[in-house]
C-alpha cells in the first residue's frame, strides 16, 4: 500500500500475494489507513507492535545475556572471568537491556 505521511511518500507490505488474498489485503489496507487519518504513520505503528511481541517473546539482550553466563557457569569458566562478564553485562543492562535483539545495530 502506498500512502504519504509528513509529505514522504512511503510503502507498507499487507503480505504476499499467494497467502494474503485480494479481499484480506484491502480489508488490512482499509485498517492501516484508520492510524494515518489520526496522524500515525502506519509503517511505524507496525514497526512498533513487532517489536512489542519480540519484547514479549523474551528474545532480548537482558535474557540472551543471562543465558551466556550460565552457559559460561556450565562449562566451568573461571570465577573471574565470570565475574568480569556479569560486570560487563550490568554496564549496558539499562541501555539495552530490555530491546529486542534485532533491533540492536553495531554503530
Amino acid at each position: 500500500m502506498s500512502y504519504r505521511f509528513v509529505g514522504k511518500q512511503n510503502l507498507l507490505a499487507l503480505g504476499a500475494y499467494p497467502e494474503v488474498r485480494l479481499k484480506d489485503a484491502r480489508a488490512k489496507g482499509e485498517n492501516a489507513k484508520a492510524p494515518l487519518s489520526e496522524g500515525v504513520d502506519p509503517g511505524e505503528q507496525k514497526k512498533a507492535e513487532a517489536r512489542r511481541a519480540l519484547k514479549a517473546s523474551g528474545n532480548t539482550f537482558g535474557v540472551l545475556a543471562d543465558e551466556l553466563l550460565d552457559k559460561k557457569r556450565r562449562e566451568g569458566k573461571a570465577e573471574a572471568t565470570l565475574v568480569k562478564l556479569k560486570w560487563i553485562f550490568d554496564l549496558v543492562r539499562p541501555a539495552i537491556g530490555s530491546r529486542p535483539l534485532p533491533e540492536l545495530t553495531s554503530a
